[in-house]
């Protein structure tokens, strides 16, 4: 029968959290991925990659942060360099105030000629909250916090059996700091981190474990109750479907497109084919060229694509420009608009 139970912060074994601090740090001594931002660590280096990892994979991001070091290889590098170039250079990596964040950060840094210290003056500039702020705080400068994200949320509710079903990762997050905070080996604090987050990452996986191979095994009481697939629990998430049409407006060699969340100032200088409704076109739009899918978030969008020619009285939508196509490599485009670009020019290439 499985046994959960949730172990208050005065119970924690003590020999277990000698345990886990000796066994984290030895694992990643041996075991550590060889990533750009480890290999000449720096606060600079911490924070781009830090910020380029929110909501994005490790794969994903290697590339773009070896050219970004490679354009923009200091704070003040970047703090001098212009919003469009930022956001080309993101181009693909998506959550755009990101890019933003780290140009505002790089910027603010500069003209105070102070570079924050503490994980609470970090806090204070955009896009950086209590983990980028820790990660930054002990991975680079020597400050004995606990960095806690996902994947070490789940390696300490395993190993403690921790079977409290959350609302959102949020409070899973808040609910885990303490027993992130009592299990810290201070004395190698950014290698137990480190540490912790690679485990999380390489074998402690959300699906499918790999325990024959992890060295908490032992002492993991997931794994002695068997419930380590189980575990951390979380309320089922409700997704969302979304179907947009989406316009080629086509003028010779021109292309109109939209500027992305034309309301807000977070992401201007991103370009977009317009959205469209259907039944202002609906004597002119044969079937969709182009079905294209994603998701952010908890929502999943579905994109058709229609093209439209541009006639005398076509009417553009009331946001945008006209674009030369070939202009549009020197563009920021959404990243699935971008990734989709070659197989919808494929098909109204043709009638140019």
């Amino acid at each position: 029968m499985e046994t959960y139970f949730s172990m208050p912060l005065a119970s924690l074994s003590r020999a277990s959290i000698l345990f886990l601090q000796r066994s984290i740090v030895d694992f990643f001594a041996h075991n550590a991925r060889i990533l750009p931002w480890r290999q000449q660590r720096s606060v600079y280096h911490t924070l781009v990659s830090e910020i380029m990892l929110q909501q994005t994979q490790v794969k994903t991001v290697i590339p773009y942060f070896e050219r970004w070091i490679q354009r923009f290889p200091s704070l003040e590098a970047l703090a001098q360099a212009d919003a469009t170039e930022v956001l080309h250079l993101w181009e693909g990596l998506g959550y755009y105030n990101r890019a933003h964040s780290l140009r505002h950060i790089a910027k603010t840094i500069s003209q105070q000629a102070h570079i924050p210290s503490t994980p609470d003056e970090w806090k204070t500039l955009p896009g950086i909250g209590h983990y980028t702020a820790a990660a930054i705080a002990s991975l680079a400068q020597n400050t004995p916090i606990a960095v806690v994200d996902g994947n070490v949320v789940r390696v300490l509710a395993r190993f403690w059996n921790i079977h409290r079903l959350f609302d959102h990762k949020g409070q899973a997050l808040t609910y885990l700091c303490p027993i992130a905070d009592q299990c810290l080996d201070r004395a190698h604090h950014a290698l137990y981190n480190e540490g912790m987050m690679e485990l999380g990452a390489t074998l402690c996986l959300p699906q499918n474990p790999h325990c024959p191979s992890c060295p908490l095994r032992s002492h993991c009481q997931a794994h002695a109750h068997g419930t380590a697939q189980k575990i951390p629990r979380f309320q089922m998430t409700v997704y969302r479907k979304v179907c947009r049409a989406r316009g080629i407006y086509l003028r010779g060699h021109e292309l109109w497109l939209s500027p992305m969340n034309q309301h807000s100032k977070a992401a201007p200088l991103i370009w977009e084919f317009p959205e469209i409704s259907l039944s202002d076109h609906n004597t002119s739009i044969a079937s969709p060229i182009f079905t294209g899918r994603r998701s952010i978030g908890h929502t999943h969008f579905t994109e058709r694509f229609y093209v439209i020619e541009f006639l005398k009285n076509t009417v553009t939508p009331h946001t945008g420009q006209w674009h030369s196509l070939t202009e549009l490599n020197r563009l920021t485009l959404s990243g699935p608009h971008r990734k989709w670009f070659p197989k919808l020019q494929k098909v109204f290439s043709r009638d140019l």
